[in-house]
């Protein structure tokens, strides 16, 4: 943090029998429960309809957050059981849209507590998530058809009402072809928050020098 890096660390509400939270999110009830009221067999997803669990959560995160981490990314969340049973007595139906509102909101309220800042790095949202920025579009492929998508997406979310957006600048999946990852710099840096991310590496100058002198111009552009 003194050397100006603002660490992110990457979470879901998503539990198996391996995690050491398992057995304590279970004798708590803090779980989802499928639809014949049991535990489900594989893993189980945390009942953010629930406030003791959602308190339970944030004391979780505000541990983390008080080492000095920056930032919570809050991924998937659009994986809320559409049969399961949750502690507000709603349908799965209507908890699985809610789910990401409610997930969004804990972990911004808990980061600006401990930070003073309520940013999240989201993947799910629904009406009202735009009170918690920001959010991201997922894993895209690493195509010329999922470049153009994550734009389209990004400017109909931008519609809705949701002033930061970002992507993954090249793609998730694969390291992406250079000349592809280029192109999708150049309108990366103009979105809120631009991120290089991936499943390998994809940092400018994992490519080569050429690629990271075009960046450090695409930078330029967007800070001037």
């Amino acid at each position: 943090k003194q050397q100006g890096f603002h660490i992110s660390l990457w979470q879901y509400t998503y539990f198996t029998s391996k995690n050491e939270l398992w057995k304590e999110m279970v004798a708590k009830g803090y779980h989802v429960r499928n639809e014949g009221g049991q535990l489900p067999f594989e893993d189980a997803t945390l009942d953010l309809s629930n406030p003791e669990a959602v308190r339970w959560y944030q004391d979780k995160l505000r541990d983390l957050l008080k080492l000095g981490v920056g930032a919570i990314k809050v991924d998937f969340g659009e994986g809320a059981p559409l049969n399961g049973q949750y502690k507000s007595g709603l349908s799965g139906w209507y908890e699985h849209n809610l789910y990401p509102l409610r997930y969004n909101k804990a972990v911004a309220e808990v980061t600006k507590e401990v930070t003073g800042e309520d940013v999240i790095w989201a993947r799910s949202a629904w009406a009202g998530s735009q009170r918690y920025p920001l959010h991201w579009g997922g894993d895209a492929e690493n195509t010329d058809s999922a470049m153009a998508a994550e734009l389209r997406g990004g400017l109909s979310f931008g519609l809705s009402g949701f002033t930061y957006w970002s992507h993954d600048v090249g793609g998730f999946v694969k390291k992406a072809p250079r000349d592809l990852y280029r192109r999708w710099m150049a309108w990366g840096v103009l979105t809120s928050h631009t991120r290089a991310h991936g499943a390998p590496p994809r940092e400018p100058w994992e490519y080569d020098s050429a690629l990271t002198e075009d960046f450090r111009r695409a930078l330029d552009l967007r800070y001037s």
